[in-house]
């Protein structure tokens, strides 16, 4: 209750209290930018080992790259997220891409490297992926030809899926 929050907490209390209780008079910002796009999933049983993590972290990778796809976004980060379910621990690990993407193969292909970075060992609970470092999709800038190339190549027939599976349904395998 109220009392109790302001007692432990002070003013963050009452403040905590309000915010629970739907009273918060700071305004609404709808156009803020974007800092990160992102998918996440507790799962019911827990995952052991770099195959069972790299299958969840390859999905998550998936979405994000439709999520990047349909708000006409491309990102140049990419970012892993671990909780272990032993303590309920967690742990990111990051990296920047050689251009801006809105394909899952090359988030995937990134993400993927992070993992040797992360303890496979311990039971892993919740697999997350978040595409940072944003970019609108006409204003990406290309870097290396080559990464280029074979990123655009990508993203173009990650489009066509996209608009195959808006007409006919989520029924083809990304695999």
């Amino acid at each position: 209750n109220r009392s109790k929050l302001s007692d432990k907490l002070g003013a963050l209390g009452e403040h905590l209290h309000k915010l629970a209780n739907g009273e918060d008079k700071r305004a609404v910002v709808p156009n803020s930018t974007r800092k990160s796009v992102g998918s996440e999933r507790t799962h019911s049983n827990n995952l052991f080992g770099r195959e069972q993590v790299a299958k969840a972290l390859r999905s998550r990778c998936e979405d994000v790259a439709q999520n990047l796809r349909h708000s006409e976004i491309k990102a140049r980060g990419i970012r892993v997220k671990l909780r272990y379910d032993d303590n309920f621990q967690i742990r990111t690990r990051q990296t920047s891409l050689p251009t801006a993407c809105d394909d899952s193969k090359t988030l995937w292909r990134a993400a993927r490297t992070r993992l040797g970075h992360l303890d496979l060992e311990r039971p892993v609970r919740l697999v997350g992926a978040a595409a940072y470092d944003l970019v609108e999709e006409d204003a990406a800038v290309q870097t290396d030809l080559f990464t280029s190339q074979e990123t655009a190549e990508a993203s173009r027939l990650e489009h066509t899926l996209d608009e195959i599976r808006d007409r006919f349904g989520d029924k083809i395998d990304r695999g």
